[in-house]
């Protein structure tokens, strides 16, 4: 998916649950050092999910957290009991997109902080 048309530069409300799959089977590629496919016949020879450490996990949502310019999860999500396979971390992110944002990265409140200054001059 070319990032420049992916969902990052749409809006996140409509990023389906497939999309942040796909996104997270792209990380995980470039995690273990191979390719989606690779990752693809692994979830269809486990009947449908893929097994994957809570550290793995935590490195895709501060990815996805870092395209959106928002957090999606508190600490609590970030549990290595929750983190366990793709389809867990799909589900969490998903429903994590559809609250209010946690807080925004530090790139986003600084334009914000920038905009304010500039109202005041």
């Amino acid at each position: 998916m070319d990032e420049a048309t992916g969902p990052f530069q749409r809006d996140q409300e409509t990023m389906g649950q497939d999309e942040i799959r796909e996104f997270i089977l792209s990380e995980l590629a470039d995690i273990r050092m191979t390719d989606q496919n690779t990752l693809t016949q692994q979830i269809i020879a486990q009947g449908g999910d893929l097994e994957m450490k809570s550290d793995e996990a935590c490195s895709i949502t501060g990815s996805l957290e870092g395209k959106l310019g928002r957090e999606l999860v508190g600490p609590e999500a970030l549990d290595p009991t929750h983190l366990t396979s793709v389809n867990r971390l799909s589900a969490i992110l998903h429903e994590s997109m559809h609250q209010p944002p946690k807080k925004t990265t530090g790139k986003q409140q600084r334009g914000q902080e920038k905009k304010g200054d500039d109202q005041n001059h």
